[in-house]
């Protein structure tokens, strides 16, 4: 059953016998739906791959923000430990401290 029969088009006849029509009518309505699937399916892609690029995009500018905002906090870190460095050495050595006695429980 082809496509022509379906819609009520009136099928062009070759002189060749109703079977060979019938597999010619099917092999060119294939033909045309695997065009148009193909169009769809490029055009889904190609929507899809612009949608990704503009996460991308977002996600890039975003992580620029982040990258940004966390140099400036290690900035002043820094500043304030060359400015007072006792508070940090207080805390690594009661880390190293209490590492060390926890180790030795065991």
């Amino acid at each position: 059953m082809s496509l022509e029969h379906i819609l009520g088009i009136a099928p062009r006849h070759s002189g060749r016998p109703d079977a060979m029509q019938q597999f010619d009518d099917i092999r060119r309505d294939l033909r045309r739906l695997l065009r148009q699937v193909g169009h769809g399916a490029e055009e889904t892609a190609t929507g899809f791959g612009d949608l990704a690029q503009g996460f991308g995009r977002e996600a890039m500018h975003q992580a620029g923000q982040v990258a940004g905002e966390l140099s400036r906090q290690a900035d002043r870190g820094a500043r304030a430990i060359k400015r007072d460095p006792l508070p940090v050495i207080a805390v690594i050595g009661t880390a190293v401290l209490l590492a060390s006695l926890l180790h030795r429980k065991r």
